[in-house]
């Protein structure tokens, strides 16, 4: 099953801000208690996803995703509403920028409330104050300024899903298509099956397998009928009530509010005729 963008970005705990306004424009997930991370590999990935950023203010020379600055603005649910006081002064923060860009990322302790910390992005260059000094000062002085919403840079290798290629060389090739009979071949009646398994046809495919003779481990009273009814419910329970790995019996949903959780990962590792 596919997981949405909006899926995905429930499960950041750190929110990337841009602009005056506070637009969330990306985001990440970080280990809690995690230390490996540093704000110069936020950086670094954020330069794979998006183009160099503009300047709400003049253009001036930059070195693009390398000249640019965070400011701790205080943490919020996943929902975006601001839960601590930090966010009404994050003027007075000092930026984090330069060597301190090689410092580790902070994170928060795994709970149930899912706050996110909030880290705001400035275009920062040619700066000859204080590291010190608060971002008022840096604004005053010309050397931070809000960046405008970044586009998305498009990788031409990367082809989204059910998408065709428009390059010449590949639209003559047989790629992202069903397994289709020639026409001078004797084909059954049925359909032909095609590369993508259905989530549909494999339930039914599961409800028609005779369970008659099935061996079971010693000592398990569980009757024909049960059987069956086990193995058709058997997908949609890790789609509805997985909360944890159905293999390793760890982890957790990604976010609150959803019913999809790791177990479903089995079902992609697991072939249908492995789910029983």
């Amino acid at each position: 099953m596919a997981i949405t963008r909006a899926q995905r970005a429930a499960g950041w705990n750190i929110s990337l801000l841009c602009g005056s306004d506070r637009h969330r424009f990306a985001g990440l997930f970080h280990h809690p208690g995690g230390t490996t991370l540093t704000y110069r590999d936020i950086a670094n990935e954020i330069a794979l996803c998006f183009q160099e950023p503009a300047a709400t203010q003049g253009s001036g020379p930059g070195n693009g995703w390398h000249d640019i600055a965070f400011l701790p603005a205080g943490t919020a649910s996943r929902f975006l509403q601001p839960t601590s006081e930090e966010d009404t002064s994050a003027s007075t923060h000092a930026l984090i920028c330069g060597q301190h860009l090689d410092d580790p990322v902070a994170s928060l302790p795994l709970g149930p409330d899912e706050d996110a910390i909030r880290l705001h992005v400035f275009r920062h260059v040619g700066c000859t104050l204080n590291g010190a000094k608060p971002l008022g000062a840096h604004l005053d002085e010309g050397c931070a300024q809000n960046i405008r919403r970044p586009p998305v840079r498009q990788d031409p290798r990367y082809l989204p899903p059910n998408k065709p290629s428009k390059d010449p060389r590949f639209t003559g090739l047989p790629y992202r298509k069903s397994k289709r009979a020639l026409p001078s071949l004797r084909t059954p009646s049925k359909n032909v099956a095609s590369d993508v398994a259905s989530p549909a046809s494999d339930l039914q495919e599961t409800a028609d397998v005779d369970v008659t003779n099935l061996v079971t481990p010693p000592n398990t009273n569980m009757d024909v009928e049960g059987a069956k009814q086990f193995m058709n419910n058997f997908r949609p329970s890790c789609l509805t009530e997985g909360s944890v790995c159905v293999v390793t019996g760890k982890g957790r949903a990604w976010h609150s509010g959803s019913g999809l959780g790791p177990g479903v990962q089995a079902c992609h590792v697991c072939n249908g005729g492995g789910w029983y």
